[in-house]
């Protein structure tokens, strides 16, 4: 017999229909431990970590009682959790503190961008086979003054030199 928790379906749904049907068959002559691996081999993955980490990785070593007080108990407990509020994601969050989150990963790629830039203007300084050098300015721009575009165009001149020697 096959009984599958559909995806996204929430446990407590999944055992609601479970005990649903064997209410309509009243004589089904299922013993409890056959049921209870029957809704344990139809869990999705989320919902039998879940259970699994309730009772410390030992759910198949439960009686048939013990399985199926657990899964009451699981059932119960997700009822709970999703009537509590729904908190917003940060990453999908576009104000407050959020923003400044990504800001300050907009800054340390360009300080990485930075850092590679200056790689290679060693790497100019320190060729042999220039024929003709061309003067290295070493200015401080602080990096919240640097636009992408800017930068973008800044790497792109630096390849192409590169490129021609």
């Amino acid at each position: 017999m096959q009984f599958k928790q559909e995806t996204n379906e929430p446990f407590w749904k999944y055992f609601e229909q479970f005990k649903d049907l064997l209410v309509q068959c009243p004589h089904h002559r299922i013993e409890k431990w056959r049921q209870c691996q029957i809704l344990y081999d139809g869990l999705d993955y989320q919902t039998k970590t879940l259970l699994e980490t309730m009772c410390q990785e030992k759910f198949l070593k439960k009686d048939e009682n013990q399985g199926w007080d657990l899964f009451e108990v699981l059932a119960e407990k997700i009822i709970q959790w999703e009537s509590y509020p729904k908190k917003t994601d940060p990453a999908t969050s576009r104000t407050g503190i959020h923003s400044i989150k990504s800001s300050i990963a907009a800054e340390a790629k360009i300080t990485q961008l930075m850092r590679r830039l200056e790689l290679l203007e060693a790497r100019e300084l320190n060729s042999v086979n220039q024929v003709n050098p061309t003067p290295v300015i070493n200015r401080v721009v602080p990096t919240a003054m640097l636009s992408t575009t800017c930068l973008r165009s800044v790497l792109f001149t630096k390849l192409k030199c590169t490129l021609k020697n």
